[in-house]
């Protein structure tokens, strides 16, 4: 009885004013509408949508399982249910099952323009019956929609909860109305760029594509009919040229393999060799495909792009075949037989003009088009989270991906040049400063027109490739979304290292940069209640930050949040407790913390209570 109790209460709120039942149920806020039942009430809090009938309402309230359909959405982020990713939404369905009921298999849906995963099941001993779907929201959000009801009358429940989900949209709130205004785009560097001229001495032109790289720090980027060009990794210094290996290649993207070799995607007018293999002196060794409709063969200039995994294997994509399926996602071995051929309108019938690549950790597989958004799939090529960044793809063009190190997901864009998105879906930064003919042919650093190829690097340097085909110039530069270059920017304050390029800071509402050793002070008050302070970190420092009231009056109660690069608190502290340092009172607040990785983080300084001025302190402790 006692499980009982405390399963209804979860459900239950203050009511608030209610939604008139006559009226579809429009919630700006949380981007919610949907249609409410006639004689339906509606309840609120700030993150939740609660709606039943009064007869409903008043079982919950009396402890008592309503015979009616009980409709409810959270609305959250990542964070809330500790997911790093979009694609750990299956696994957390299983968790959101109450203890004792045995989790059915998560089943994959689309409620309105949402799409998740799905888990219905009973609880023995209850008369309780719940669909439970979890669904990857835009810009990184996610929607927890719960129907409940009697099991002995959960047939009319389910009815109406798929009534309900007939006119369920999810929108953009208003406050996220352009998911693009807020980010940061001018604290960011290029450390090097190379710049190739229009070839003009015989060879066959330069077309850069895909990029790739090797552990020995040298760089190989797709260029076209010329080959593959060779860069150094650290410096971007010209190397050499290899290939080309057939009068009719056409390299268009690249990838390097656990077994050193680098696979190409050749986009070539013959009939022959569309994916080619060759080790790193530059000598061929094998290539697979050939142009038509069969299993296995490809359009006539396809494929565009691939990834390898582990294995050595090799995903690809040919679209516009004359037969079904017409567009088809390829699983081949390592010697060029087809494992499988996956239809892509199964996975997402919107998807065109696609680009793939893949997380050598989980391989799982990452597509993207210029319609279609952005999509995750499983190892297998299962979708698993589908039309993701749609609210950012109708401002700007996906042109190509990439997946660091740490999981990021970096989209190259036709107007918009590099996006940064966490796992969840969230774009958390930009980079990129678009063309301007009128300073010349030439690329300046951080100028971007159209890239053709991007990778991140092991220690999580962008690098990025294109061709301008106006003037016949190349490029590949690698740059940082946040920090300092070693080259000055075009439009941008700052001329290079060691300057200050980050966005500027309203002096009142305190925050900025931070650095080892600095003392900082501000104060805290009900206009500004919190300040973040940025400080860049290296994998293995050892931090310790401390905050202070001292206010005059001593009522500032402190609060730290220490944020990584991708906008997650990793660590916090409220009272500092028996911890204090000498001079501080047990409410002041300390954090010590080793991070993990390269990266700019963010040290939040706020409040659990009162106002005042604080004294903040960061310390590198170790190395």
């Amino acid at each position: 009885m006692r499980r009982l109790f405390v399963l209804l209460s979860i459900l239950i709120m203050t009511p608030l004013p209610m939604a008139n039942a006559q009226e579809p149920y429009d919630n700006a806020l949380l981007g919610i509408t949907f249609e409410v039942p006639a004689g339906w009430e509606v309840r609120e809090e700030p993150d939740v949508v609660i709606a039943a009938s009064p007869d409903a309402f008043a079982a919950l309230e009396n402890g008592e399982v309503p015979q009616e359909l009980v409709f409810r959405i959270i609305i959250g982020t990542f964070n809330d249910l500790n997911l790093d990713s979009a694609v750990d939404l299956p696994t957390q369905l299983a968790r959101l099952v109450p203890a004792g009921v045995s989790a059915p298999e998560p089943v994959a849906v689309n409620y309105a323009n949402g799409d998740g995963w799905e888990i219905e099941y009973a609880i023995p001993d209850s008369n309780i019956t719940s669909r439970v779907g979890l669904l990857a929201l835009a810009n990184g959000r996610l929607a927890l929609v719960r129907a409940f009801a009697a099991t002995d009358s959960w047939e009319t429940a389910a009815a109406d909860f798929d009534s309900i989900l007939g006119s369920l949209t999810f929108a953009l709130p208003e406050n996220l109305a352009n998911p693009l205004t807020n980010l940061p785009d001018n604290d960011g560097g290029v450390l090097w760029q190379y710049q190739g001229t229009p070839v003009t001495d015989g060879f066959p032109p330069v077309t850069l594509g895909g990029i790739t790289y090797d552990m020995f720090q040298l760089m190989y980027i797709a260029a076209g009919h010329r080959g593959i060009l060779v860069l150094d990794e650290t410096s971007g210094e010209f190397i050499n040229y290899l290939g080309p290996f057939f009068d009719d290649d056409n390299f268009v993207d690249i990838a390097t393999g656990l077994d050193a070799k680098l696979y190409l995607a050749n986009a070539t007018a013959g009939g022959n060799n569309q994916i080619m293999m060759v080790n790193r002196a530059g000598q061929f060794e094998n290539g697979f495909g050939s142009v038509g409709d069969a299993p296995g063969q490809f359009v006539q200039g396809m494929p565009r792009s691939l990834a390898v995994t582990r294995a050595n294997e090799v995903w690809t994509i040919s679209e516009g075949h004359g037969t079904e399926p017409v567009n088809r996602l390829y699983h081949f071995d390592r010697f060029g037989n087809l494992l499988k051929m996956i239809d892509i309108a199964t996975i997402n019938p919107e998807l065109s003009n696609i680009r793939i690549d893949n997380n050598w950790q989980t391989s799982g597989l990452y597509l993207v088009g210029e319609t279609g958004g952005l999509n995750f799939l499983d190892a297998d090529g299962e979708a698993l989270v589908t039309n993701i960044g749609t609210e950012v793809f109708e401002l700007t063009t996906p042109v190509d991906i990439a997946i660091a190190p740490n999981d990021n997901i970096v989209i190259a864009t036709d107007t918009r040049g590099f996006l940064e998105f966490a796992p969840s879906g969230a774009v958390v930064d930009q980079f990129g400063v678009t063309f301007d003919p009128s300073n010349g042919d030439r690329f300046d650093p951080g100028e971007t027109r159209l890239p053709a190829g991007t990778v991140v690097g092991s220690t999580g340097v962008m690098h990025f490739a294109e061709t301008n085909p106006e003037t016949g110039f190349s490029q590949v530069q690698a740059f940082r979304f946040a920090g300092d270059g070693n080259l000055a920017l075009p439009f941008r304050p700052g001329s290079g290292q060691g300057e200050d390029v980050a966005p500027a800071i309203d002096p009142a509402a305190g925050g900025g940069d931070i650095a080892y050793g600095d003392v900082v002070t501000a104060n805290i008050n009900n206009q500004f209640p919190s300040h973040d302070w940025f400080f860049e970190g290296e994998a293995g420092d050892r931090l310790r930050i401390t905050m202070r009231d001292v206010s005059p009056d001593q009522t500032l109660d402190t609060r730290l949040v220490l944020i990584d690069p991708n906008l997650f608190e990793i660590a916090e502290n409220d009272d500092a407790g028996a911890l204090a340092p000498e001079g501080f009172r047990e409410t002041d607040s300390f954090i010590e913390f080793e991070i993990q990785a390269f990266g700019f983080y963010s040290i939040r300084a706020t409040r659990f209570g009162g106002r005042g001025d604080y004294e903040l302190t960061l310390e590198r402790i170790s190395p």
